[in-house]
Formats: C-alpha cells, structure tokens, sequence
C-alpha cells in the first residue's frame, strides 16, 4: 500500500461498544469497558478502615491492599438495597482518581452493537434518579441492562470529600 492511500484511508466509524456487565443489589448493569476497568475478588475482611478525607466519603466501605485503594459500595451510591455481600471489585481510573466498586458478580465482556442502545429521552435525563444511568440495552426480550456513567459517581465523590480543606 502506497504511503498516499494510507493518507486518504479514514478510520472506520465505530459500529459498537464493548460492554462489562456486572451485578449490583441483584440488578444487572452495563460498564463501557473502553475504560480501564480490573476486576479484583476480594473479601470484607481484607478491607482497613480510611483515614483523612476519604473518611468521609458516602459509601465507602474501607481500604484495599498496599495502595490502599478506596472501596465504595456501588449499591448504596446507586442508592439500592444490598442483597448479598460483594466478592468482587470493578476498579476504575477516571480525572487521575483511582476507586474500586464492590459488585456480587461480572459477566464477560461483551460486544454491542450500537444500534441495540436506547438514549434515554431528554425528560429522564434531568431526573435525579436517573443521573447515573447514560442509556439502555436491551439484552434479550425480558432483560434490561442501564448503562452506567460513572463520569456522574466520580463527580459525586470528588464534590464530597476531594475538596481541598479549608483552613
């Protein structure tokens, strides 16, 4: 291939989104995986208790680890109610801030097409309720999964406590 064909070649509109499917409070929820996201199993009482500003920090069930890791409980910040413990973490990286999501369960990854996500319709988007949630696919006939922006629960967490003190 020529160097000029290589010039005019655009790169091919991207046809779908890779799609982490995890379990919260025994509802199943969509994570695009373009992020960097780990998995992590780990058991409660590996967990240290925070110090600092992290203490204060809704949700927040402790530290994980040599780089002790904040470890929030994704059910009380999608305010549902837990249903069984969390085996495992989703640890994510976004504005340079580290955090780990408890979660019961993540499925594989998975390949979606974009045309199966539904935007959500202007009116919900503005409801408090729905913030955390950018669309919806429609895995099969009955199964709903929400798509999660965690763009929104990082902006949450950072407004409470990574706020410089005030002296």
């Amino acid at each position: 291939m020529s160097l000029q064909s290589q010039k005019s070649e655009r790169a091919a509109p991207r046809t779908y989104l890779e799609i982490l499917v995890i379990r919260v409070a025994g509802q199943w929820f969509g994570l695009r995986s373009d992020r960097q996201i780990h998995l992590l199993h780990f058991e409660a009482s590996q967990l240290r208790q925070p110090d600092g500003n992290l203490a204060q920090i809704s949700g927040l069930l402790g530290e994980l680890g040599e780089n002790r890791l904040p470890v929030l409980d994704l059910a009380y910040l999608l305010e549902l109610p837990t249903h069984s413990p969390a085996k495992q973490l989703v640890q994510l990286t976004l504005n340079g801030q580290t955090f780990g999501f408890a979660i019961e369960q993540a499925q594989e990854i998975q390949r979606v097409a974009l045309a199966e996500l539904h935007q959500l319709p202007p009116l919900i988007k503005h409801l408090h309720t729905r913030a955390a949630v950018w669309a919806v696919w429609q895995r099969s006939a009955e199964d709903l999964i929400p798509l999660l922006d965690f763009n929104f629960v990082f902006d949450n967490i950072t407004r409470q406590t990574l706020q410089p003190e005030q002296s």
